[in-house]
């Protein structure tokens, strides 16, 4: 009854605040955010108040940042230079560097610079900060934002559904050794279903995409369900490598920030660049 609880106020103030968007939804992810940095170093080794005092002022600072240059009416010569360049290759550099870095971590099974403050805190920065931000950019694209928004979050709890239901009771081979109760079968189930339901979304009403196909976005769903079990998979080598259950007790009946916003993380700048290369 608590983790339903929990879900709902979660389902309603988030939805609420990616409805609304615009400095609601900046005020929302800059507490999340915050929240997630505090879970990281309580955590692991990087318990330092002013290193967690530190990275929370640039996590805001970054996030005061992309809301600015995506608010046309105070900066629109920033604005266009940003949406061209800058923007898109942090996107993509933030896509690379994660991806980069999980693939060594789980080939090795061990965190990066785990012995390195430093660096350590700036793997999490990028991890946590610009998977963030990018949420806030997808929603203020014109025409599209909305519909992408609500894309990413429907895959996201459509794969993690079916693929845990699916997993239980046709599960057979495990996916990896970082998550052994995660099964080849489970994700499979939760990919298909997603674009299932992706499908019957697009097609029934028309999904709100102007500048992909329907059968883009469905295979645009696969990909995110996809690259969302990679998501758990990372946070769940941070998990087992401080040897802990969950990121943080925060949310009753959920565990952590990190816990519930770990495949978004992955998910929302590999969306981001999908529209950049797709418009």
């Amino acid at each position: 009854m608590t983790r339903i609880k929990t879900g709902i106020v979660l389902m309603a103030v988030g939805g609420c605040s990616l409805y609304f968007g615009g400095l609601v939804l900046c005020l929302f992810l800059l507490v999340v955010g915050c929240l997630a940095f505090y879970e990281i170093q309580q955590l692991s080794e990087l318990k330092s108040v002013g290193l967690m005092v530190a990275n929370m002022v640039c996590y805001a600072g970054v996030m005061l940042f992309f809301c600015l240059s995506f608010y046309r009416m105070i900066v629109p010569n920033v604005w266009a230079l940003l949406q061209v360049h800058f923007v898109q290759w942090i996107g993509l550099g933030r896509v690379v560097v994660c991806f980069g870095v999980f693939f060594i971590e789980y080939i090795s099974k061990q965190l990066l610079f785990r012995s390195y403050v430093v660096l350590n805190n700036l793997k999490f920065f990028l991890y946590i900060t610009l998977g963030f931000g990018v949420i806030y950019i997808i929603r203020h694209i014109d025409g599209v934002g909305a519909a992408f928004t609500f894309l990413i979050f429907m895959v996201i709890w459509v794969t993690d559904v079916c693929a845990y239901y699916g997993g239980k009771r046709f599960g057979r081979h495990p996916l990896s050794p970082i998550s052994p109760k995660k099964t080849i079968e489970g994700t499979l189930i939760g990919i298909a279903a997603s674009m299932i339901a992706t499908a019957i979304w697009v097609s029934a009403f028309d999904g709100g995409f102007l500048i992909f196909s329907q059968v883009g976005i469905v295979l645009m769903a696969g990909c995110i369900a996809a690259i969302a079990q990679f998501g758990d998979l990372y946070e769940s080598l941070i998990k087992r490598t401080y040897n802990v259950k969950d990121s943080s007790n925060i949310l009753p009946g959920h565990g952590g920030i990190l816990d519930r916003a770990d495949s978004t993380l992955f998910v929302a700048p590999l969306v981001f660049i999908m529209i950049v290369l797709g418009s």
